[in-house]
Order: C-alpha cells, then structure tokens, then sequence
C-alpha cells in the first residue's frame, strides 16, 4: 500500500513537472526559426531590422530611406545564403573548413558593410548609441553561450 501511494506520488510530481517545463518553453518567445525565416521576404526582414535601429537610434525619415536599400541588400545575401544551406543540408554534403571560413567571412563582410553604411549615415550621438548596442548584443550572446551545456553546443 505505502509502496502504491509512493509510486503515485512519483507519477504526479513528473506529470505536473513536465507540464510546467512545456508551459515555460510555451511562454518563451521564438526569435528565428528556419520556417520563419522563408516565409518572411527579405524586404519585410530589412523593414523590421530599419524599424528597430529607428526606435533605438532615433532615426530621421532622411535616415531611413538612406538605409533600407543597405538592409535589403544585406537580408537578400542572408536569403540567398539561407537556401544554398538548406539545399547542401537537404543533399547531405558536408562543408569543408575553407567554405566554413568563406561562409564567416561572407557575414563579416556584411556587418562590416552595414557599419560602414551607418557611420555615414548616423550622428556622433547615434554613432555611439550603436556602438553601445551592439556591444550589448555581443556580451549577451558571450553569456548565452556560456550558459550553455556542451550537448547544446
């Protein structure tokens, strides 16, 4: 008998863990998968990343028409870059370490170009508002990485 509750009490204990586990990850919100990624273009991509860098930058309407056809540039190379993965990934091939660094360099190349494009477009204030973002954006995904198990890496 006493074995019998034991076993139930158990049982219970998982069940509402488990449902609190898949409420939690319910709740948390997605930022980018790759099925919505495809269907979002890249002109909706560039409006988005514009309408951010407007809020966070206080961008000027002279502003953000000197800057969207950078970011439509820039998220088409992302699109096309997105379909050669998925289509190596579909076909099996494995990348050998010199595309790995051609990939990397690729993106380095575009955030260099999209900084290059702001610091002609931006002021001294909004330049270091930037500056001050992305560090940001680097530090915290310096601590999500070291967050991470190594079975996540």
């Amino acid at each position: 008998m006493k074995k019998m509750l034991l076993a139930t009490a158990l049982l219970l204990g998982l069940a509402v863990n488990a449902q609190t586990k898949e409420k939690k990850l319910a709740e948390k919100p997605v930022i980018a998968t790759e099925q919505k990624l495809v269907s979002i273009t890249p002109e909706q991509r560039a409006e988005a990343k514009l309408k951010r860098l407007t809020t966070d930058l206080d961008l000027t309407e002279k502003q953000q028409k000197e800057l969207k056809p950078t970011l439509i540039t820039i998220e088409t190379q992302k699109q096309a870059n997105l379909e050669e993965n998925r289509a190596n990934k579909k076909a099996g091939k494995k990348l050998t370490e010199e595309q790995k660094d051609q990939r990397k360099i690729k993106a380095l190349e575009q955030k260099m170009m999209l900084d290059k494009e702001l610091k002609k477009i931006l002021t001294a204030d909004q330049t270091k508002k930037y500056d001050l973002l992305k560090e940001e954006k680097k530090d915290n995904l310096k601590n999500k990485k070291a967050e991470m198990t190594p079975s996540q890496k």
